[in-house]
């Protein structure tokens, strides 16, 4: 019984945590393109410092995890993409991208 209920809570967090990189990411303004951002997560999370190894552990351990959730997001998130900048203004050029050189004054 011991094992069952040990296989069962190994099972149930194992649902429960995959992917969070992806969750993460998804509800972040982190990043400009949500394709791929949950492995994008994963990766600059273990580029950055932190104080305990077992955080560096969780996001080698769902790295495949967001990988596979990112996948199955993926049409999702490429319409979104397109849509998205599709949907954005057109940005004016500023006054100083055509503005003439100024006159450093006299030599």
């Amino acid at each position: 019984m011991r094992r069952v209920l040990l296989a069962l809570t190994a099972a149930f967090l194992l649902v429960v945590v995959s992917g969070c990189g992806t969750e993460i990411a998804l509800n972040s303004d982190r990043y400009d393109c949500l394709i791929y951002c949950g492995v994008r997560e994963d990766v600059d999370g273990l580029s950055r410092e932190y104080h305990s190894l077992w955080l560096g552990w969780f996001f080698i351990l769902d790295f495949p995890f967001s990988l596979g959730v990112d996948t199955l997001f993926l049409p999702g998130t490429l319409i979104y993409e397109v849509f998205r900048e599709h949907s954005k203004p057109k940005s004016k050029p500023t006054t100083s991208e055509h503005a003439e050189p100024t006159d450093p004054g006299p030599k």
